[in-house]
C-alpha cells in the first residue's frame, strides 16, 4: 500500500456537491494556497471546434503522479473540472482511458510544475495525444502546455478600510504579493477629506513589467457615517472593477464571469444635485471622550470634548471648531504623602478660504485659546493668509507643494506675570511656511519648514522643520525616518519665577528652552515567498494584557 507522504488530495466535486453551503464557502482559484502550504491544482477538460463553445468532458479519470511516484486519481465533474490540493513540485497528469470525439481518440499525458499562482491545466484537442490511425500513421505531437501565472497585484494602502485579509478573500482571481518589485499591477490608494466630513479614496492602477504603461484611476467616496465594513467592501469592489482591464489580457479572463445586479438608487446616494441638500453643505460634529486608569499608588483621568462646524464647496472653505481638555493625576509616595497634578486647556480655531483658481487661495485664520501649561489665560489671533500651490490642487492626493504667508495680530492675557513683567500685551506677528507632500509608488514624503517672528521685535522668532520619509529602497527593504527640529526665541509667555520640582516633573508648565527636537528611524526587510494570498486568522484574538514588542 502506497504512503501518500507528499501528495495530499482535498475534497473534490462529488463531495462538495453533497454540501452546497460548504462548496459555496470554499470556492478557490487555481494556484491558491492553504495554511499547510499546499497549492490548488485545477484541471479544466473540454473539447471544441473553431468558433464553437467548449464541451465539458465529464467523468474523466485523471491520474496525478508526484515526483516520488505517489499517485492518486481524480475525476472531472459535469463542468469538466477536477481539483487536487498538492505540495509544490512537478506533477504528471495522465488519462489511461481516452475519449472519442468526432471519430478521433484522445488521451492526455501532461507534466506541469505546480507552484503558488499557477493557472488552470487545460485538457483539450491542443494538449491531447491523438491515437494513431488504422494505416499506421504516427500519433500527432503533443502541444506544449502553457500554464500562465495569474496577475500579480501589490496593494499600497495605509488608510482606514484597507483590510488586506478581506481583499485576499474577496479578490481571489489574482495573486497578492508583498512587494511592488514582484507585481504586474501596483494599486496606490490615497485619500482626502470631503466637504461633508467623509473620505474620498483615489485608486491609481499602475502597470508594471508586462503591463507597463497601462494606468488607470478610479474613485470611491465614503460618507461620514460609512462603517468600516462598508468601506472595505467599497474598496474591494472598486479594486475589482479596476483590475478587469488587466485581467482581460491574461488567460484568467476565460475563468471569469461578469454579472449585473441592478439596484434601486436610494435618495441617500443621489446627492444634492438630484434631491437637494437641506443642510446646504453644512456639517456639524460633537465629540466627547473620557479616559481613566489607576493602580495602588497612582491614578489618572482625562476628559476631551469638541464641537465643529464646516462648510466646503469648490469655491469656499469654512471650518470652525472649539474644544477643551482636562488632565488630572494623583500619586501616593512611599512615606504616605500625596501629590495631585492637573492641567487644563481649551482652544478654538476658524479658517475661511476663497479659491482663486487651480493654484491660488486667499483667506484668514483666527484662533482663541486658554492654557495653564502656557501661562495663557486668554490668547487671540487674527491673520489674513495667502497660499500658492505649485501643483494644481486637483492633484493633492498624490503631490502638494504649497507656499503660505500670513500676517496678523496676537493678543495675550496671562495668568501670572511673565519674565518680561507683562500681564497682557498685543503684538503684530507674521509667519511663512513651505510644505511638500508626495505619495508615489516608491513611497511617501512629508516635509515642512515654518518661520515666524513678531514684527515689532524680529529677535522674538521661531523656526520649525519637520520631515517624514517612508521609501522602498529595493525589493523587500523599506526605510522610515521622521524628525522635527524647532529653534525657539519667542517664549514671551513664560511665567516669572522659578518652577517647583513637581511642576517640572509632571510638565505642568512650559519650560524655557532655545530649541527642541524629536526623531526616529526604522527599517524593514522581508524576504521569502512573494505571495500573500492565504488568510489564516487562528490564534489572533487579543487579550487585555497583550504586550507588543
Amino acid at each position: 500500500m502506497r504512503h501518500y507522504s507528499r501528495l495530499m488530495i482535498g475534497l473534490f466535486v462529488a463531495v462538495l456537491a453533497s454540501d452546497p453551503s460548504f462548496a459555496a464557502a470554499q470556492v478557490r482559484a487555481p494556484g491558491d494556497t492553504d495554511p499547510g502550504g499546499r497549492v490548488l491544482a485545477k484541471v479544466i477538460a473540454g473539447m471544441a471546434e473553431p468558433g464553437a463553445l467548449s464541451r465539458p468532458i465529464s467523468n474523466l479519470r485523471i491520474v496525478v503522479t508526484a515526483e516520488n511516484g505517489d499517485t492518486v486519481s481524480i475525476r472531472t465533474d459535469d463542468a469538466g473540472i477536477a481539483t487536487a490540493w498538492v505540495h509544490p513540485g512537478t506533477y504528471r497528469f495522465t488519462t489511461n482511458d481516452g475519449i472519442t470525439w468526432q471519430g478521433q481518440s484522445y488521451t492526455w499525458d501532461i507534466t506541469v510544475p505546480i507552484a503558488p499562482g499557477v493557472g488552470a491545466i487545460r485538457f483539450s484537442q491542443a494538449t491531447a495525444i491523438v491515437a494513431a490511425a488504422a494505416e499506421g500513421r504516427p500519433p500527432a505531437p503533443v502541444a506544449p502546455v502553457q500554464v500562465a501565472p495569474r496577475l500579480r497585484v501589490f496593494t499600497d494602502c495605509h488608510s482606514e478600510g484597507c483590510d488586506f485579509n478581506y481583499f485576499r478573500t474577496e479578490i481571489p482571481f489574482v495573486d497578492h504579493v508583498r512587494d511592488r518589485e514582484d507585481a504586474s499591477i501596483q494599486i496606490l490608494v490615497t485619500t482626502g477629506e470631503t466637504g461633508g466630513g467623509g473620505t474620498a479614496y483615489t485608486l491609481n492602477f499602475i502597470g508594471l513589467r508586462a503591463m507597463a504603461g497601462k494606468e488607470d484611476t478610479l474613485h470611491f467616496t465614503a460618507a461620514p457615517s460609512t462603517t468600516a465594513d462598508d468601506k472595505r467592501k467599497g474598496l474591494a469592489r472598486t479594486i475589482k472593477l479596476g483590475l478587469m482591464r488587466y485581467v482581460a489580457r491574461t488567460p484568467m479572463a476565460d475563468e471569469l464571469q461578469i454579472s449585473y445586479h441592478p439596484a434601486t438608487v436610494s435618495t441617500a446616494l443621489r446627492g444634492p444635485s438630484a434631491v437637494g441638500d437641506p443642510w446646504n453643505l453644512w456639517l456639524f460634529q460633537v465629540y466627547l471622550n473620557g479616559y481613566f486608569s489607576g493602580e495602588e499608588s497612582q491614578r489618572s483621568m482625562s476628559f476631551r470634548g469638541s464641537t465643529s462646524a464646516n462648510r466646503i464647496s469648490e469655491s469656499w472653505k469654512f471650518r470652525a471648531s472649539l474644544g477643551g481638555n482636562y488632565d488630572e493625576s494623583r500619586y501616593t509616595f512611599g512615606d504616605g504623602s500625596k501629590f495631585r497634578s492637573f492641567r487644563r486647556s481649551w482652544a478654538g480655531s476658524q479658517i475661511l478660504v476663497r479659491s482663486l483658481g487651480p493654484h491660488w487661495s486667499v483667506g484668514e485664520r483666527s484662533n482663541i485659546s486658554s492654557s495653564t501649561y502656557l501661562n495663557q489665560q486668554l490668547f487671540l489671533r487674527f491673520a489674513p493668509t495667502i497660499e500658492y500651490n505649485v501643483f494644481p490642487y486637483s492633484e493633492s492626493t498624490r503631490r502638494l507643494l504649497t507656499l503660505q504667508y500670513s500676517i496678523g495680530v496676537n493678543s495675550f492675557r496671562y495668568e501670572d506675570t511673565t519674565i518680561f513683567n507683562k500681564l497682557s500685551e498685543v503684538r503684530p506677528h507674521n509667519a511663512a511656511m513651505a510644505s511638500l507632500t508626495l505619495k508615489q509608488p516608491w513611497g511617501s514624503v512629508s516635509t515642512s519648514v515654518e518661520g515666524s517672528a513678531y514684527l515689532d521685535d524680529f529677535k522674538k522668532q521661531s523656526a520649525v522643520l519637520f520631515n517624514n520619509l517612508d521609501v522602498r529602497l529595493f525589493k523587500g527593504f523599506s526605510l522610515n525616518t521622521y524628525v522635527g527640529i524647532s529653534l525657539i526665541r519667542d517664549q514671551i509667555y513664560l511665567a516669572k519665577g522659578a518652577l517647583s520640582d513637581e511642576d517640572i516633573l509632571v510638565s505642568r508648565r512650559q519650560l524655557a528652552s532655545s530649541y527642541s527636537y524629536f526623531g526616529g528611524i526604522g527599517i524593514s526587510y522581508s524576504f521569502g515567498s512573494i505571495f500573500n494570498n492565504v488568510v489564516n486568522p487562528r490564534f489572533e484574538g487579543l487579550g487585555g494584557s497583550t504586550i507588543y514588542f
